[in-house]
């Protein structure tokens, strides 16, 4: 259906020629539909000829009807390579969070081989593996997509979480942050990087976010930390929730309870030299 004259690269000149103007008009991971705009033709034919040029290995296929181009010097599958973008791609309306932003941003000094991605569409499967990758899919309301900044992934833009609301989703869920410990650090250096740190941000987040809880937390880490921001202090003590909850989220049930913070500190912190 598709070849004619076949080159040694086994597919036709036509088509070779069909498959070069479809990798300039498409950036990164590409819709079926992304290929149909391009190419000028319908949705089955082009469906058809993506699948036929993964078959000759010149496309992968990351996800039904989601494909990228095959490095040239690749021997297998794209692995890494990309994978900020695909998972835009994958799981769009999306934005790449936690402890993916804040390495993005350098808010940790942790390696994470894991992708974060914060989606407000539904999807069954919350730890896919997409070729040899683990994404960790959290799904959001549509109205918690908000506070993102546009970063790169090589030579294509990505959403991630900005500063500021990446210390906001990892203090509501901690585990996103690689857990309550690590959480600390990186509201530690949120405050203490000049370029990142926005305070009248971080509280209009929270608010907007609706979760009191977060300024118990947040409270408690900038006392506990030792961390200069008498007015975010102040405020997280006056906007806090009546009730008592976990520092740690998923840690265990029994603790320390701090009655100023209406806490129970289940996990050990401390401090991180400046």
């Amino acid at each position: 259906m598709f070849s004619e004259t076949v080159t040694g690269q086994g597919i036709s000149a036509r088509n070779r020629h069909r498959l070069a103007g479809l990798l300039q008009g498409v950036e990164g991971p590409f819709t079926v539909g992304d290929a149909s705009e391009v190419l000028d033709t319908d949705a089955a034919r082009t469906r058809r000829f993506l699948a036929y040029l993964a078959a000759q290995g010149w496309l992968v296929r990351i996800r039904p009807g989601i494909y990228d181009r095959a490095p040239l010097e690749a021997a297998g599958p794209v692995g890494r390579e990309r994978m900020w973008a695909k998972a835009y791609r994958i799981f769009a309306p999306c934005y790449l969070g936690g402890f993916t932003a804040a390495s993005y941003w350098g808010l940790t000094e942790q390696f994470f081989r894991n992708v974060m991605v914060l989606s407000t569409r539904w999807t069954r499967n919350r730890r896919p593996t997409i070729q040899g990758v683990q994404y960790e899919v959290k799904v959001i309301a549509p109205k918690r997509l908000f506070g993102t900044r546009l970063g790169w992934d090589e030579d294509l833009r990505v959403e991630f979480s900005d500063p500021a609301r990446t210390i906001v989703d990892t203090l509501d869920d901690p585990a996103m942050g690689g857990g309550i410990r690590q959480v600390a650090d990186t509201v530690q250096n949120f405050f203490l990087f000049a370029e990142l740190r926005n305070d009248e941000r971080l509280l209009e987040y929270i608010e907007r976010f609706g979760n009191r809880s977060l300024y118990k937390r947040l409270g408690y880490l900038i006392e506990k930390l030792e961390i200069d921001a008498p007015e975010v202090l102040e405020t997280c003590a006056r906007r806090m929730s009546q009730g008592v909850v976990r520092l740690y989220p998923g840690g265990p049930d029994i603790g320390r309870p701090v009655k100023r913070w209406r806490l129970i500190v289940n996990s050990t912190i401390a401090p991180h030299d400046s």
